[in-house]
């Protein structure tokens, strides 16, 4: 299978699956709407470097990690410790007005790459994704077919995480009132993410 198909494969399913109001996309959306575009593109470009070793991770030993039933559990309660967290740091943080002052894009890219680190849910997406297409052979079992597929990866959770950066600059200039409470949103949304995955987790 050739590499173009590899790399469209991993933007593909990493676009659809990156959709969703997940931690990484919460944090977007706030960081456009506090610090601006490119502070948001920052975070993003981090998250998205982050999402590349985790498929790889997750693909390059996807035998030991689909067989350890423990494993999965734990980092299904690990994202609620995670959820938790983020709502309680988002309902006590202060919202400020956004200014044209430059933005520490270094400091917003390990924001990105913390929040993708701490999204351990992303281990079992990539792990369903690859017993999926191993077992359809949509992917070749080698290392530079498995690189080149991560690239696509890394490459459609940034294109998502663009698009979520426009909605937040677009939330700022059309929704002051929204944008001057945007932490305590995105708290709130967190809160429903931890109601959300206990009930998962419980079912």
């Amino acid at each position: 299978m050739s590499y173009f198909i590899h790399i469209s494969l991993g933007f593909i399913i990493s676009f659809i699956g990156s959709l969703w109001f997940g931690a990484i996309n919460m944090m977007v959306v706030h960081t456009a709407i506090q610090k601006g575009l490119k502070a948001a593109l920052w975070v993003g470009v981090g998250a998205a470097i982050v999402e590349f070793f985790q498929a790889f991770i997750s693909l390059q030993f996807l035998d030991l990690l689909s067989t350890n039933t423990q494993f999965d559990l734990w980092i299904r309660w690990i994202a609620v410790g995670v959820f938790l967290v983020l709502a309680f740091y988002f309902f006590n943080k202060q919202d400020h007005t956004v200014t044209l002052k430059r933005s520490n894009h270094a400091a917003n890219f390990w924001v990105g790459v913390f929040v993708s680190a701490v999204n351990m849910l992303a281990f079992l997406f990539w792990i369903f994704v690859g017993t999926y297409l191993n077992a359809n052979a949509l992917i070749a079992p080698n290392l530079s077919s498995i690189l080149i597929f991560c690239l696509g990866v890394a490459l459609g959770a940034f294109g998502v995480y663009a698009l979520y950066s426009k909605v937040g600059i677009w939330i700022q200039a059309h929704y002051q009132h929204l944008s001057r409470n945007a932490s305590r949103v995105v708290g709130g949304v967190f809160v429903v993410l931890t109601l959300w995955q206990v009930f998962e987790n419980l079912r």
